[in-house]
């Protein structure tokens, strides 16, 4: 959870770089909070004891290790192959223009969306909600 929760955070980064402030904000906010804070209670929610006597290797190690062996490789000769362009773009603000776009032409979509993740934490409670002895 604490790698995951990295991660998000330089994804917010790349779009603070990339002068997108709201998606930097949105990304901190929705994900690095939110989904952090669920995995965290589901964690600590679950049975411990069932998950230490299960064994932590099984016998996929060396497909996978091939596996990524094979992504790395392809990784290296993409980028070894690209051309990166250093020209700096003009960028402008990007809150106004995707806050008007949410609370007036996309409102309908966004409050579904809602519904649905409020829907979702309902579940989550429900699931993880232990039944009385």
């Amino acid at each position: 959870a604490l790698y995951l929760a990295v991660a998000l955070s330089v994804i917010a980064g790349f779009f603070v770089m990339l002068s997108a402030d709201f998606l930097a904000a949105m990304q901190i906010l929705l994900y690095v909070g939110g989904v952090i804070v669920i995995i965290v209670f589901a964690v600590m929610l679950s049975n411990v004891q069932q998950v230490q006597s299960q064994p932590q290797m099984n016998d996929q190690w060396f497909p996978s290790l091939v596996g990524a062996a094979a992504i790395l490789a392809i990784l290296l000769i993409g980028i070894r192959k690209s051309e990166f362009m250093v020209q700096a773009p003009v960028f402008k603000a990007t809150t106004a223009d995707i806050g008007r776009l949410l609370l007036l032409d996309m409102s309908l979509p966004f409050e579904a969306v809602s519904l649905i993740l409020m829907a979702s934490l309902v579940g989550g409670v429900l699931f993880t909600k232990r039944e009385p002895k």
